[in-house]
C-alpha cells in the first residue's frame, strides 16, 4: 500500500502496474489531469482495478480537478463531474445489493457535517448499487464505457471525500464504517473477491435522462433520482 502525490507528479503505466487497485480523489488540480487521466485510462485496461472518490467525482468547475484525456474523452468516468453538494450531514441510505462483497460488514456510514459528494447522473453502463440517504448514489460500478466497448478491470466510485475526522473534524464519521467500505471496495476492485453480475449493460434506454438500473433482478429504465422506493 503506497500513496503516490499526483499533484506533484504524474506516475507511468508502468509504475500503476505494481499495484492490482488503485485510488484516485483530488482537491486540487492534478499535475497533469490529461496525463493522469489517459495513464489510468491504460491502467484499467490491463484488467487492474480503479477506485474513483470526490472530488474526482464532483469537480467539474473551475478550476477543473478531474481526470481528463482517455478517461474523460472515452467515458470512463462513473459519475458525471458536475459539482459538489456539502454541509449536511449524510448517511448510508439503501444497499441495493447487500449480498455485494463491497458491503460485507458494512452497516451504517455518516458522512460528516461536510458530507461533500457529487452532485453528477451517473454515466452509461453504471449500476447504483447504494445510495445516500438523499437518494443520490453513494456506490456505482460501471463495467463498459460510454462507446459501449467493455472495461477490462473493475471500475467502481465512492461518492465521498475518503479522508476522515481524524483529518479533519467534519469529514466522515470513524465510529461508522467508512474504513471496511474503503477496504472491501479496493479488495473487490483488486479482484480479491467474487464478481457479482449487478449490471443492465446490454440495455441502453431511449431517453436520455432515464437509466438503465437493475431492482430485485428486473432491468428497468426510469429516473435514476426518482427510481428508488421511499
Amino acid at each position: 500500500v503506497d500513496i503516490i502525490d499526483v499533484i506533484g507528479s504524474t506516475p507511468s503505466l508502468s509504475t500503476l502496474l505494481e499495484y492490482d487497485a488503485i485510488l484516485v480523489f483530488s482537491d486540487e488540480p492534478y499535475d497533469n489531469s490529461v496525463t493522469l487521466g489517459n495513464v489510468i485510462a491504460d491502467y484499467i485496461d490491463t484488467g487492474r482495478g480503479v477506485v474513483s472518490s470526490v472530488f474526482e467525482t464532483s469537480g467539474g468547475g473551475s478550476p477543473i480537478i478531474t481526470l481528463l484525456g482517455r478517461w474523460k474523452d472515452e467515458g470512463y468516468y462513473p459519475i458525471e463531474e458536475l459539482d459538489q453538494g456539502d454541509g449536511i450531514e449524510l448517511f448510508l441510505g439503501t444497499i441495493f445489493y447487500p449480498n455485494h462483497p463491497i458491503f460485507e460488514g458494512v452497516n451504517t456510514f455518516s458522512g460528516g457535517e461536510a458530507s461533500y459528494f457529487g452532485l453528477g447522473d451517473v454515466s452509461l453502463y453504471t449500476t447504483i448499487l447504494a445510495s445516500w440517504d438523499n437518494g443520490y448514489p453513494l456506490v456505482v460500478e460501471k463495467t463498459k464505457t460510454d462507446t459501449g466497448n467493455n472495461i477490462a478491470g473493475i471500475n467502481v466510485a465512492l461518492n465521498f471525500y475518503p479522508p476522515s475526522e481524524d483529518v479533519r473534524a467534519d469529514f466522515w464519521r470513524v465510529a461508522t464504517d467508512g474504513a471496511l467500505l474503503l477496504a472491501n471496495t479496493l479488495a473487490y476492485a483488486a479482484k480479491n473477491t467474487a464478481s457479482i453480475n449487478t449490471t443492465c449493460s446490454q440495455q441502453v434506454c431511449p431517453e436520455p435522462a432515464f437509466k438503465c438500473l437493475k431492482a430485485d433482478n428486473v432491468c428497468t429504465c426510469a429516473k435514476w433520482k426518482y427510481f428508488y422506493p421511499n
